[in-house]
């Protein structure tokens, strides 16, 4: 049967995606993450079917999508079958649905179409060893014309799954990680490197394939395609370094075990204003009277940062005492994120709040805007919680200055 996406609202097919992608209807930084990468995903489709396809006058093979209805066991078949359906009609293609049922329908059903594509599992393969035609069919529409067969490895392995329903020098791409919906990161990012990315892990991606870029003819819409693609790559590098420190904000918060005891603190929010209203100040110190204060005044701290949805990347000093590791404290908290160089990089670009907390747990009087090389970070702002008694006998100021030469580009509060 045929099922089309009608045009709407993108609120409208969002909310179809975010069902299908099962986006929790929760307040978090993984459903924000999710709903904005979704959003973006839509968006980009829409740009490259109207400044790829229609502006190049492309013409769009009919597909067919081939599958045998998932089970209880495989239930995220369908969810992942709708995804693929919904994204491909955006762009224009028309697309048919085909529950496999014999060698002599499917052949008939695969008559009407220029491209197939077959969803992959192991019933798939079981329903093919019990009647071989299915394959022969399969396999010579394959060979009718170039990339007429494109094949999705949905479950199960390559050797036990996928050879048997097509020939090894088949294209086949795995797509597993799109079907673990309980991980979003890992589904949508698989989705973006099998289907739409240029140059993904498992080389080009189903979009651009479909799409014949590849072709001579359509170099000038592969060179917008490309434009298009690495201008997403780039937004969702960014959005998943926001969900990283995002979550890990929430966490610290969540698990903290004065939660209880935390009261909201306007005067805090009033402190905060001058450090971020005023370019020149790039460090606020907080001196603390006792260590419980010093403790309630970091998790106030992430509270207000959090409703703030300022970038935050909190880090607890007593986690960078031993071995003296102050000096790499940001890099260290970064990789325990999984961040990689290239968003470190684009992090340092990007308006982020370094909170230290509890410095005192140091035990040395360690410059750590400087130690960690925090200049090169052209819009970060730092934040350090600290016991009062600590600097007793000692001034704060060459702990914590940016610059030496220019004291008022810190703030303290008592």
């Amino acid at each position: 049967y045929q099922r089309r996406v009608r045009s709407g609202s993108l609120f409208s097919m969002t909310t179809s995606l975010r069902s299908w992608f099962k986006v929790a209807n929760e307040n978090n930084a993984l459903t924000h993450w999710q709903s904005t990468v979704i959003t973006t995903i839509e968006q980009f489709i829409q740009k490259v079917k109207n400044e790829v396809v229609t502006k190049h006058s492309l013409a769009l093979s009919s597909l067919m999508i081939s599958y045998i209805p998932a089970g209880a066991e495989l239930s995220n078949l369908e969810n992942a079958t709708s995804i693929l359906q919904h994204f491909l009609s955006e762009l224009g293609i028309p697309v048919r649905l085909v529950a496999l049922t014999t060698a002599e329908e499917l052949k008939v059903c695969l008559s009407e179409h220029d491209v197939c594509m077959i969803l992959c599992t192991p019933a798939y393969a079981q329903k093919v060893s019990e009647e071989p035609q299915i394959r022969q069919v399969i396999d010579t529409f394959g060979k009718s014309k170039n990339d007429s067969l494109h094949t999705l490895l949905c479950a199960g392995g390559f050797g036990d799954t996928a050879l048997k329903v097509v020939d090894g020098h088949y294209l086949i791409r795995s797509y597993h990680g799109a079907l673990q919906l309980g991980n979003s990161l890992t589904a949508l990012q698989t989705f973006v490197d099998v289907v739409l990315s240029v140059s993904g892990n498992q080389g080009l991606g189903l979009f651009p394939d479909l799409l014949d870029l590849e072709k001579m003819e359509r170099a000038p819409a592969y060179r917008t395609y490309k434009v298009l693609f690495n201008e997403l790559a780039v937004t969702l590098r960014d959005l998943t370094s926001h969900f990283r420190l995002n979550q890990h904000l929430e966490e610290q918060i969540a698990n903290n075990v004065l939660r209880a005891f935390v009261k909201p603190d306007p005067a805090l929010s009033t402190m905060l204003s001058p450090v971020f209203d005023r370019e020149a100040v790039k460090t606020c110190l907080f001196l603390c009277p006792t260590k419980a204060d010093t403790l309630l005044t970091g998790l106030q701290l992430e509270q207000l940062l959090r409703e703030q949805r300022r970038l935050v990347l909190s880090i607890d000093c007593q986690e960078y005492a031993v071995h003296n590791r102050s000096h790499q404290a940001v890099r260290l908290a970064l990789q325990k994120l999984q961040f990689k160089r290239l968003e470190t990089e684009a992090l340092k670009h990007q308006e982020v709040v370094v909170l230290f907390k509890n410095y005192e747990e140091l035990g040395a009087y360690d410059n750590l805007y400087v130690k960690n090389q925090l200049s090169q970070w052209s819009k970060v702002k730092v934040l350090v919680t600290c016991r009062s008694e600590f600097f007793q006998h000692r001034d704060y100021q060459s702990c914590f200055l940016s610059d030496p030469a220019n004291p008022k580009n810190c703030l303290l509060y008592t």
